[in-house]
Parts: C-alpha cells; structure tokens; sequence
C-alpha cells in the first residue's frame, strides 16, 4: 500500500513538471516521429536531452548532444538567485554546496560542465578547469541570449581567464610538496593569485551585425577572429569527435550571439 502510495505520488509530480508535450520529425534516424516535452519552458527528449526549436525556414528540432554524453539526474529547478554567489576556484564540493544537485552535468578528467534550470526557463552553465575549480558560469534564456555571472566575473577583475589559471597552477606546483592542497581547493583557502576588484572591467567588444551575418558554416576560426575579434566569453571542451567551442559576441543591435566550432571549424552560427 504504501508503495503503491509513493508510485502515485511520483508520477503526479513527473505529470506537473510537464507543461506541454509535441510531436516532431526524428531527427536521429530520419524516420517517423518522436514526442518532445516541455519542461521548465525548455523542450526535452524522452532521454532527458535539451532540444533547440528549430529557426526561421528550418524544420528538425536539435538535441544539445548525442544520447549518454551527459549524465542527467532531475528536473526540479534551481533557485537562480543563488548563482550570485558563486566564485572562481570553486570546488565541485563547494558549488552543489550553494546550488545543490546539478539537473545535468558532462565531465572528464576534471574538466566539463554542470547545468541548472530555473522554473523560468533560464539555464545556468557552470564551467569547471581540471584541478583548478570554477572557472566560468553563466545564464542563458530559452531564446538564447546568455551573460556571465556578475560574481564570477568581478573575481576575474578584467584578466584573462586561462593566464590566470595557468599562473595559479604554477604557483601551486612551485609550494614544498608537504603544503599542496587537494586537487579541488576549497575558495575558502585559495588566494595564490589575488582579486583585484579595484580595477575596472574592460568594456564589451561590440560587433556590428553587418559582420556577424557575414560569418558562414564552414569558416576557420582563424578567418572567424580576423572578422569578428575576441569574443565577449568562449568555452571549449574535446570529446571524441574533436574539439566543441562556443564563442559568445555582443552585436551593435543589441543582441547576443553564439558562434559555434568544432576543430577549428564554424557549425552553426545562428
């Protein structure tokens, strides 16, 4: 009786994380339909994979990746509030200390990506660099456009991301073997290369949409650069398949793009 009870209540609550379900061409094998669900304003496969609707004159829906890259755990939504108080160097330990559990995450070796869900539908991308801890976080809208988490942001003080990690790593092996602290370092105790709010952020580098609608599938990432700049953020991580990028560009009219790669190359850039 009383598992029957916790069944019944299981799948009441699944029912009402479920706000609207569609039925849409498969876009894996080319072959009959498969049935999406909206979840927390995002769309999602039954595998519990993030969907991308499809853009203007487009007709599949888009998998964010391919079944058993990332490991998914629930749909309960993460109090968004709460990223403001993450920090750089986090540990994983220390982030689901603020967050909690994470709705998905992706990782090797250290290095990868946690993801939560707000009931909004804002998503929050929290990116790990191998023993080093947090080194990026940032909010994304289902419509697309993304921004950095102020907190994380004002830690970097304006310096650049991957110096001031290769720096800290080489501070720590530089310490005597008896004081090296643990592969994830709590933020409580990591101070090798210090904050230095004082200074200012620099401002953002902002690209005419002229530009970006000249960007094309296929470009180099060289040609990319040459025609747009350095990016506002970029993260990347190597898989198999090579190496995934992501380039985020603010434009003159205001909105905010993803360019992305894969080993060296333009997918997608709308």
């Amino acid at each position: 009786m009383r598992l029957a009870a916790a069944a019944l209540l299981a799948c009441c609550i699944n029912a009402q994380t479920v706000t609207d379900t569609k039925w849409v061409e498969n876009w894996e094998n080319g072959k009959g339909r498969t049935e999406l669900r909206k979840i927390n304003r995002r769309w999602w496969t039954q595998d519990n994979r993030e969907v991308t609707p499809p853009g203007q004159g487009q007709v599949f829906w888009t998998p964010d990746s391919r079944p058993g890259t990332c490991v998914f755990y629930h749909h309960r939504p993460v109090q968004i509030a709460r990223a403001e108080s993450l920090h750089l160097f986090m540990s994983p330990q220390d982030v689901e200390a603020v967050l909690g559990q994470p709705n998905r995450t992706m990782e090797r070796d250290g290095h990868g990506f946690w993801w939560y869900y707000a009931a909004n539908g804002t998503k929050l991308t929290v990116r790990f660099m191998g023993g080093g801890g947090l080194g990026e976080a940032s909010y994304s809208d289902p419509g697309g456009k993304s921004r950095p988490v102020t907190s994380v942001v004002n830690d970097l003080g304006g310096r650049d991301l991957y110096k001031v990690f290769s720096e800290r790593a080489r501070a720590k092996n530089q310490q005597p073997i008896g004081t090296r602290r643990g592969s994830w370092p709590s933020v409580a105790t990591v101070d090798p290369v210090p904050v230095a709010p004082a200074q200012p952020a620099p401002p953002k580098h902002i690209v005419s949409a002229e530009a970006y609608a000249a960007v094309a599938v296929g470009a180099s990432r060289q040609d990319l650069l040459e025609r747009l700049g350095e990016p506002t953020s970029r993260y990347a991580i190597t898989d198999d398949d090579g190496t995934h990028e992501s380039f985020t560009y603010d434009l003159d009219d205001g909105e905010t793009v993803v360019i992305r790669l894969l080993s060296g190359k333009v997918t997608k850039v709308r």
